[in-house]
């Protein structure tokens, strides 16, 4: 009777371990064939950089902050760091731009690039810019850091939201916080009671 014990328990153990040893070999195999995939993905990451980048990500958010206030906050569907010409540049980018007085006012454009050594913007593609009271849009749309001025070198509108008030120029400076406008150039427009931006 031991004997056959001894025998089953013995054969009980050689099954355990072949067990064991098929499973391990199965892990190994996972491992390897997802490790190889995981490469694969890589290179593709890799060949999808554009040329010239240093880095590009997916799904951006920004947030800056001037004197532990925020100043400007931005979201993008991807962006490509340049290492040539110190820029970066953004696929869909939504900017939202914390003013005085509690204001604020959204930029959105299909395209946009910031210069990372002067923190100058240029906005391009179906720019819209928009605050409570009013909206501007235009092709192009470029923002001095050092002196806090938006630009624009192609034709503008600027609409009041809720008035008849619409304004268009071949050109135009913003002064977001000193709220004017400047226009330059076939000004033509329609004028509302109140046209304070």
């Amino acid at each position: 009777m031991r004997a056959v014990k001894k025998k089953i328990s013995s054969k009980g153990i050689k099954i355990f371990l072949f067990s064991l040893m098929v499973l391990i070999l199965c892990i190994v195999v996972f491992v390897f064939a997802g490790y190889r995939k995981m490469r694969s993905k890589s290179a593709d990451f890799v060949s999808a950089v554009r040329d010239g980048a240093g880095m590009s990500l997916s799904r951006v958010y920004q947030t800056a902050s001037k004197d532990g206030a925020p100043a400007w906050k931005l979201n993008a569907d991807a962006v490509n760091y340049m290492n040539e010409g110190n820029q970066a540049v953004f696929e869909n980018p939504s900017l939202t731009f914390f003013l005085r007085d509690d204001r604020q006012a959204s930029l959105k454009a299909g395209r946009g690039m910031l210069k990372t050594d002067s923190n100058d913007l240029e906005m391009r593609e179906q720019v819209c810019m928009e605050s409570d009271m009013w909206m501007l849009e235009t092709g192009q749309l470029k923002y001095r850091h050092d002196k806090k001025l938006f630009f624009s070198d192609v034709p503008v509108k600027i609409t009041r939201n809720g008035t008849e008030t619409e304004l268009s120029a071949d050109s135009a400076t913003l002064d977001l916080d000193a709220r004017k406008v400047w226009f330059k150039g076939n000004v033509r427009g329609t004028f509302g009671e109140d046209i304070s931006l």
